[in-house]
């Protein structure tokens, strides 16, 4: 993984610009080990003075690595028009292609649903729909505009509730110091990294590996939620709770 953002950083500066990362790496159980997996979406990457530099066409790369013991091999790779993550368990990811990958004209488009295969270790399509997916989940630049839902918190009642405090749900927990800093634990990895509160009230978060996102919390029936709030893919993570930080 680390190798891999490695070559994409490089990859931007010989395109003639300057590497921004941004969002483009989710952190999530796709093949339904329960282990959190990485899709990368060179399509989200941020590479500062030259914005089409993985999108060439309105198409770029998009990879699955599943983590195998320490290490995570890639089960999946294909240059496509479009994808999105879907608020399954484990999640499930589906893809746009177009063209002969269709089986029609060049001007054909298509929904492919993606499974995880075992055996091959890889992920098969596992269902394709000739409706394809809406332009709202095509591949755009990385500050592309979220959609928040009702109930979001302000960029103040984030400090206010969240930042020195501990957020638990979903199965992680996670420590957001006053100093900019965080801690989180999912039971089998220990990770932490740097977060800042955007204006509309995102926390986003960047890890000590490079990985990075952001959160949206919000409030549904009276209870504060939390879900994942990037470009592209925003999916529910459940209620949280908040409490004190350890002592």
């Amino acid at each position: 993984m680390k190798q891999k953002m490695v070559d994409i950083d490089t990859a931007c500066r010989v395109a003639g610009g300057r590497p921004g990362g941004g969002s483009y790496i989710f952190v999530q159980d796709f093949s339904g080990d329960g282990l959190n997996d990485y899709l990368i979406s060179e399509g989200n990457y941020n590479c500062i003075g030259k914005p089409d530099a993985f999108r060439a066409g309105g198409k770029a790369m998009v990879e699955i690595y599943v983590t195998s013991g320490g290490d995570a091999f890639r089960g999946f790779y294909e240059v496509v028009r479009g994808y999105r993550i879907l608020d399954t368990r484990p999640r499930t990811v589906q893809i746009v292609r177009d063209g002969a990958a269709c089986g029609g004209a060049l001007s054909a488009t298509c929904t492919v649903t993606l499974r995880w295969d075992p055996p091959s270790r890889k992920f098969t399509a596992a269902s394709a729909s000739s409706s394809p997916i809406t332009p709202s989940t095509d591949l755009k630049p990385p500050n592309a505009a979220v959609t928040l839902p009702a109930g979001v918190l302000t960029a103040a009642e984030v400090n206010s509730q969240a930042v020195g405090r501990k957020v638990q749900g979903d199965g992680t927990q996670w420590l957001y110091y006053s100093n900019g800093k965080y801690e989180s634990d999912d039971g089998r990895v220990a990770r932490s990294g740097t977060y800042v509160v955007r204006p509309d009230g995102r926390l986003c978060w960047n890890d000590r590996i490079g990985v990075s996102g952001c959160f949206q919390y919000y409030r549904q029936a009276g209870k504060l939620h939390l879900r994942r709030a990037d470009p592209d893919n925003t999916f529910a993570l459940g209620p949280i709770t908040v409490g004190s930080l350890p002592r």
